[in-house]
């Protein structure tokens, strides 16, 4: 069997087309935080969301190498804000009730409230549950409940 070598450019191409989707996700977790995705799918939705992006970048004057400080730096800081952008238009009003009026999608961009509180608590947090009942259930969450 031969052995592959690969230049630090083509290292970087491949990276290139998953690194952007990657931190645009980044980016809208920032805001909505979900719970994990399995591995394949996170690496599929990355490839998905970085084609476009690279595309745009690729517009910009002069040649594009993922060796270049510059292009690097503005492809994953503009992919992280884009994220970001795109989930605090999600959370509007406006957006909402747009996109249940349009499209029938009523989702709401949050995660549950069960994973947005876990997420925020070191790991060895106690937790206290109060049924409505007035029945109480105290514990410490396994680390899997808090993505």
């Amino acid at each position: 069997m031969a052995d592959v070598a690969l230049t630090a450019d083509q290292v970087g191409q491949v990276v290139t087309y998953v690194a952007p989707g990657f931190v645009a996700l980044l980016g809208y977790r920032a805001r909505f935080p979900r719970p994990d995705r399995p591995p394949g799918e996170v690496l599929i939705v990355s490839a998905v969301l970085s084609l476009p992006l690279v595309a745009i970048a690729s517009l910009l004057p002069g040649n594009q190498r993922p060796t270049q400080l510059g292009y690097v730096a503005l492809l994953v800081l503009g992919s992280g804000a884009l994220g970001y952008l795109v989930a605090w238009l999600r959370g509007t009003e406006w957006a909402r009730s747009g996109l249940a009026r349009v499209l029938d999608y009523r989702q709401e961009p949050e995660g549950s409230i069960y994973a947005q509180t876990l997420k925020k608590l070191p790991p060895d947090s106690p937790v206290t549950v109060e049924f409505k009942d007035g029945r109480l259930v105290s514990g410490t969450p396994p680390q899997r409940a808090r993505a």
